[in-house]
């Protein structure tokens, strides 16, 4: 009588020649070859996380967004209810692509935080529920794997940020501060701990900045990142000329960075200035059920201040900055939208149903459990979503900022974005 490895062998013995053909055709770059091979491996066993994963890539390398979203959000069901820890960072990473921040905190809390994969993954797993807006959970995170890994600078920049997120700032700082002495050389704590509170001490901060610019930096955007933190701790004790010259440098290395075209973003936003929204319903003045408010703008115009102006009122709730409508209209046209700024092929958008959009972008933020009559989206780069906001959501209210041109630029160019 044969036993189960045996009876099992043939069954082993084919998972495995699809593997090697799938990872032999990815490094020749045959992609058609390597999705045939990974849909092979999921016939023989559909339990399987990383095909999901690399098929929901491929997918995404062909503009098919509700293919990829469904590989992803499959790879996320199937480790969620496994209780998997193995790949969870590469899974919750795709499901941000998605904006899929539910099944984030889902497929997090259905681990279990003491398993050895899952404390490899802590930090990743950490900042993702940050970067999801799951903060209390994130915190709940942290606690738990504290308790069995060292201490490492990720998880404390990430309890940081965390912290800085909830507002209790004196905590964040603290954490910063032990991030650093963890790794003085960090670029990105440097100055998320400048830009976040002042130094005590004025100038305290300034020799660990000034160390870490001597060492030699593999990327210029690390450099620049220590350019502003000194920027920013020079400007606080009021030393004008040596803030601006750190500034100079460092945002002409972002700049070169950046790769920006003047003239291709001056083609791109007449392409959105000239969207026909003549065709959109009117709103209603008085709309009945859950209204969406919308905040647009340049960033540094008060949109912040403004929402939480907004939120204060009984009947509204602030979401914070989210990508919805992005993901909305990404489903609606089975297309990956980036946001009108960046959008190359409108014609992808102009076979979309827009009533369809606004319908998954309001079961996608519309808070079911509280009652409220509106709920506001703040997202700055919204403004370049307008003409499609009107056509999807005809009685959403948009709220658009203005500042003197000199001082938003200003303020813009002392921030790293």
């Amino acid at each position: 009588m044969l036993g189960p490895s045996t009876r099992n062998r043939p069954m082993n013995e084919a998972l495995s020649i699809h593997w090697n053909e799938a990872r032999r055709h990815e490094a020749a770059g045959d992609v058609a070859a390597a999705r045939a091979a990974y849909e092979a491996l999921l016939a023989l066993q559909p339990m399987q996380v990383v095909p999901r994963l690399r098929l929901s890539r491929f997918a995404q390398l062909s503009d098919r967004y509700i293919e990829s979203r469904s590989h992803a959000l499959e790879a996320a069901r199937i480790a969620a209810d496994g209780r998997v820890g193995k790949d969870a960072g590469f899974i919750s990473l795709r499901l941000l692509a998605f904006a899929e921040y539910t099944e984030v905190a889902r497929l997090v809390e259905s681990l279990d935080w003491s398993d050895e994969e899952v404390l490899k993954q802590s930090a990743v797993l950490a900042q993702h529920l940050w970067l999801a807006g799951r903060h209390e959970q994130a915190l709940r995170f942290l606690d738990a794997v504290g308790l069995r890994v060292r201490p490492n600078p990720q998880l404390s920049g990430t309890r940081a940020n965390v912290l800085r997120s909830l507002g209790r700032l004196d905590e964040a700082t603290g954490y910063y501060e032990h991030a650093l002495r963890l790794n003085p050389d960090d670029a990105y704590l440097h100055r998320s701990l400048a830009y976040h509170q002042p130094s005590a001490v004025a100038g305290a901060r300034l020799p660990g900045i000034r160390a870490a610019l001597a060492r030699p930096r593999a990327e210029p955007v690390e450099r620049a990142q220590l350019l502003y933190a000194l920027f920013k701790e020079l400007d606080d004790q009021g030393d004008a000329g040596g803030a601006w010259e750190a500034l100079a440098e460092g945002s002409a290395i972002l700049r070169h960075a950046s790769g920006h075209d003047r003239a291709a973003e001056a083609r791109q936003f007449e392409s959105v200035r000239s969207m026909d929204v003549a065709s959109a319903t009117p709103g209603s003045r008085d709309p009945e059920g859950q209204v969406p408010i919308f905040i647009v703008g340049m960033p540094r115009t008060g949109t912040t201040l403004l929402e939480r102006i907004l939120g204060n009122r009984p009947d509204a709730v602030a979401l914070g900055e989210r990508n919805d409508f992005d993901a909305a209209i990404s489903l609606a046209s089975d297309h990956f939208y980036r946001g009108g700024l960046h959008e190359t092929d409108w014609r992808k958008l102009e076979r979309m149903d827009c009533r369809d959009a606004g319908a998954i972008y309001l079961g996608r933020v519309a808070p079911a459990d509280v009652q409220c009559r509106f709920f506001i989206d703040k997202n700055p780069q919204n403004f370049f979503n307008i003409g499609l906001i009107l056509r999807a959501l005809p009685h959403a209210r948009i709220l658009c900022l203005r500042r003197d041109p000199m001082d938003a630029c200003f303020s813009n160019l002392k921030e790293v974005f």
